[in-house]
């Protein structure tokens, strides 16, 4: 039996990158975890069931409200309880074209928004009640070592990662006291699928300001946010950004 065994978990973005690395890892150490994604949900649930473990597949648009509502239904049917989420999906404007004050497009900006930051407070308004119902839970934010740092062609996007590590801090001071631990975690660049396809140009300046000199692993950032809602290792974090990032934030660059 795993440390999450019994324990259920809602993990979003869960088709690829971190989301799924997370949703593997969670699995893995006995969680029932809930695969939501707009894409390909199935195909990281089927694998988590494959080998021995727990969990459903949920496609839903995270900006949806209603879609959260439906995800919220069908988990509380199955499992009767929600002890985690993991707010993971999310959207780069420079995927679709330049990110700068200047080239940003209102619709580039208005989806980032909906997705990365409104998504992510949909998610912790729907399950916040149902945890308080229980006497707690735990929330992991995924925002970014950019919400914390200047990085130059993502303007847009930085803003929203500034902006979740604002709300996990708010909301952990809001119901802290109601047993909800809120945390979130900032990787530095990871070696997802959409990080691959972005320009060399980017990826090689990118790993030059790491330490460590290399991308990170989406299992790597997995294995914190395990870590986060394990009995004694998340106990005592709420309202907290934890730098994943190869040293990327502690790193003057010249």
């Amino acid at each position: 039996m795993g440390m999450l065994t019994g324990k259920t978990i809602i993990v979003t973005g869960s088709a690829s990158g971190i989301g799924r690395a997370c949703a593997l890892r969670l699995g893995a150490n006995g969680a029932n975890v809930v695969c939501g994604d707009i894409n390909t949900p199935e195909r990281t649930a089927n694998e988590i069931v494959a080998k021995g473990g727990n969990a459903l597949s949920q496609k839903m648009d995270t900006s949806s409200a209603d879609d959260w509502k439906k995800a919220l239904d069908v988990t509380l049917t199955l499992y009767g309880k929600i002890f985690g989420l993991v707010n993971n999906a999310a959207v780069a404007a420079v995927q679709s074209g330049p990110d700068t004050v200047l080239e940003l497009s209102d619709d580039q900006w208005d989806r980032m928004f909906s997705i990365n930051v409104k998504g992510y407070w949909y998610g912790m308004r729907t399950v916040i009640p149902t945890m308080i119902a229980n006497g707690g839970g735990r929330i992991v934010n995924i925002a970014s070592s950019s919400g914390t740092l200047g990085v130059a062609g993502v303007f847009g996007y930085t803003a929203t990662k500034g902006a979740v590590i604002a709300m996990t801090r708010q909301a952990a001071v809001e119901y802290g006291k109601q047993g909800i631990l809120i945390n979130s975690i900032s990787p530095g660049v990871i070696g997802t699928e959409g990080r691959l396809a972005l320009p060399e140009e980017y990826k090689k300046t990118s790993l030059r300001a790491h330490v460590l000199e290399r991308m990170g692993d989406p299992d790597e950032v997995a294995a914190f946010a395990e870590f986060i809602f394990t009995n004694h290792g998340g106990s005592f974090l709420t309202g907290a950004n934890y730098a994943v990032d190869g040293g990327y934030t502690a790193q003057a660059r010249y």
